[in-house]
């Protein structure tokens, strides 16, 4: 008996995955459009094509055939579209190694919660791909882009993001998991980055062969602000700083300062912290302290050395510009857009829950009129010069 037991557990052990798909039976899908024509959904689907991939040529007159494959689908549902993709891609659309996901501004418009929904429900999507808005363009655009350096230009696409959300203010690199979760979460909506079709003469990806082809899209620096799942406003790049700043998302911050009528400097940092204190007297009021803490690595303004006074007199500068450059910035979102992205409402949900409950019925308009104090404190830690830099030098002469 003791030796049954032990062949039956072998057996188990030895027994396959009862949900394995081989290789040549599933579209593997690094980018996936969504728009909106009339009643129905298009989907766009780009496919990674393995013969390519592996260095193989194809047939034909063409030469080296695209390394990826659009194909596109319409039906009254985003699953029913997806489901008829396998009338040209002869294969199951395969989304587990998603980079990119591309909804088209019509659509957006419209709401997107349908796709969201589905992206719920379905197992075989992942939550480490990034979500965009195609400006002015449809989903298919960005998705028929082709890509100088990448296999895919999805890919292309999300390894630039991912890139540029470290080291430039204004990008923000928002994930399905995130998008999720803000469009149904208490005090605070989501934003999404936006990407610029650029047209070009040269054909869509199915068709490059070995001749010039154009760049990929590139975020745009426009973050798209949503309210729950609609699109309802665009942010420009010193406002997408200031939700950046103000939010957290700042990695590796290059902050531009005005120290003279006309002349300009950048401090470096790689610290900066914002706090969220949410406070009520008689009126909600949110005070906002930023702590940055960096290096300048250009400066402009001549007046300026290394002496210790000198520096404190640059920190209070560079304090004061930011303080008023964020206030502007989220002023102009509170008139122009009303929806409170930078998350005041969440503040007040979780550190004043009683408040919160007498605020939120009525909280986009509560928002729009919400007194927002911002305190900035700058720290320098180095000017990477001299005294005698190289630009006193120069304006000198020999």
């Amino acid at each position: 008996m003791k030796r049954l037991l032990i062949g039956l557990f072998i057996i188990l052990l030895l027994t396959g995955c009862w949900n394995r798909r081989e290789l040549n039976e599933i579209a593997i899908t690094y980018g996936l459009g969504i728009d909106k024509d009339g009643d129905d959904f298009v989907v766009t689907a780009q496919v990674i094509n393995p013969e390519q991939v592996s260095g193989q040529k194809g047939s034909g007159a063409g030469g080296t055939r695209s390394p990826v494959i659009l194909h596109e689908e319409r039906d009254k549902t985003v699953l029913g579209a997806i489901r008829k993709l396998s009338r040209t891609a002869s294969r199951k659309i395969y989304v587990a190694h998603l980079y990119i996901l591309v909804f088209g501004e019509e659509f957006a418009k419209a709401g997107i919660g349908d796709a969201l929904d589905l992206i719920v429900r379905d197992q075989e999507f992942r939550t480490d791909f990034y979500v965009f808005i195609a400006k002015g363009s449809t989903a298919k655009d960005i998705l028929a882009t082709a890509t100088p350096f990448s296999v895919s230009p999805a890919q292309e696409i999300y390894d630039r993001l991912h890139y540029s959300n470290r080291h430039y203010n204004p990008t923000k690199a928002t994930g399905i998991r995130e998008l999720l979760t803000n469009t149904s979460a208490e005090g605070i909506e989501p934003v999404v980055q936006s990407l610029l079709y650029k047209k070009s003469d040269v054909e869509p990806v199915q068709q490059i062969g070995s001749g010039p082809v154009p760049e990929p899209p590139l975020p745009t620096g426009n973050i798209a602000v949503l309210e729950r799942d609609q699109l309802v406003g665009w942010l420009n790049e010193t406002q997408a700083d200031t939700y950046n700043t103000v939010t957290n998302n700042i990695k590796h911050a290059v902050s531009q300062f005005l120290c003279d009528e006309d002349q300009y400097g950048a401090i470096e940092s790689t610290n900066v912290k914002a706090t969220l204190k949410p406070e009520y007297q008689v009126t909600p009021k949110m005070n906002i302290d930023i702590k940055l803490t960096g290096k300048i690595n250009e400066l402009d303004c001549e007046q300026f050395t290394t002496t210790p006074q000198k520096i404190r007199e640059l920190e209070n500068i560079i304090s004061k510009y930011l303080e008023e450059m964020h206030t502007s910035n989220i002023k102009k979102v509170q008139e122009d857009i009303g929806v409170d992205i930078f998350g005041f409402g969440r503040e007040f949900f979780r550190k004043k829950p009683q408040i919160w409950k007498q605020l939120k019925n009525n909280w986009s308009e509560t928002f729009s009129q919400l007194e927002v104090d911002i305190n900035v404190k700058v720290r320098i830690t180095g000017t990477s010069t001299t005294d005698d830099s190289y630009l006193k030098r120069l304006r000198k002469g020999k």
